[in-house]
């Protein structure tokens, strides 16, 4: 995947070409790479495996890297495992997942551009800075109020949900007899660090750099939270959902789900703990005409 910018509003339509070759082509105030990788398995019936991968920044052999104790940009990645299983049980379907998922502190984010480079000379000229357009991994979703009268940008991370800096493990359950009724739950945990959307990082040496998630405390600028430096712990998050739906008629059916949630740390604020409960039932009434 490349993201592409210009500086001047014009289109270079090299950079769309899906042949285009990019080695030793230095365009990185204006692009932004991303490798992905995906595999698939089936060890046995009804049971299939996957492994995803994404880097976004890594050092190739021969080229200085963090090891080295260089002041060098820090390898960005992440990963993802997990197993499906579907098998059929008397008139129903029984459907389970299990998902496991790593984020490095580093990936989809753009360094600051702020400060000063002791191993370069100058300062670094592609950095994304708060408030304007970049080439990094979080784009915007352009909304717009009911009314009109506002437009707001909700920015997410184009990949991944929960971005960077994340442990994630995911459970869900499914039995579903078609046309008549269905039963479910989910198991979610998550464990995040202090890096968001909004975080940005300078060129870092060994000593320097956070080598695993979650990070316990934000070494780095962030582009919208003035208190980051309050940041000292990550934060633990569990939620327990089950879920129904019955069929009551051909027209009518009827649905339900409940979702307990704790937060543990939150806020990356060390004993900060939040509770929720939600509830949500209805119905559904079709009207179906020939």
């Amino acid at each position: 995947t490349n993201m592409f910018m210009s500086d001047t509003n014009f289109l270079d339509l090299q950079f769309i070409n899906p042949t285009m070759f990019y080695h030793n082509l230095y365009t990185r105030s204006t692009t932004n790479s991303l490798i992905t990788g995906e595999f698939e398995y089936t060890p046995i019936k009804n049971l299939g495996l996957y492994f995803q991968l994404a880097l976004d920044n890594v050092t190739s052999p021969g080229e200085q890297s963090v090891k080295d104790n260089n002041w060098e940009e820090p390898p960005a990645f992440g990963y993802m495992l997990g197993a499906r299983y579907v098998r059929p049980i008397r008139e129903g379907m029984l459907n389970a997942s299990a998902e496991f998922a790593y984020t490095n502190p580093y990936l989809y984010l753009r360094d600051g551009g702020e400060q000063s480079d002791p191993g370069r000379e100058g300062k670094a000229t592609y950095g994304q800075k708060a408030g304007e357009y970049g080439v990094n991994f979080i784009p915007a979703i352009r909304m717009i109020s009911h009314n009109m009268s506002q437009i707001m940008y909700d920015e997410q991370f184009l990949g991944f949900k929960y971005g960077p800096d994340a442990i994630v493990l995911n459970f869900n359950g499914e039995y579903k007899v078609p046309g008549k009724w269905s039963a479910g739950s989910t198991l979610f945990y998550m464990c995040h660090g202090t890096h968001d959307k909004w975080t940005t990082w300078n060129p870092v040496t060994r000593d320097t750099y956070i080598k695993r998630s979650p990070t316990t405390k934000h070494h780095t600028e962030n582009h919208k939270d003035k208190d980051v430096a309050k940041r000292n712990a990550a934060y633990h998050a569990l939620a327990l959902g089950v879920n129904g739906r019955y069929r009551i008629n051909d027209d009518l059916s009827a649905h339900g789900h409940l979702t307990f949630a704790n937060v543990w740390n939150a806020g990356n604020i060390k004993g900060q703990h939040k509770f929720d409960a939600q509830l949500s039932v209805g119905v559904t009434y079709s009207v179906y005409t020939k």
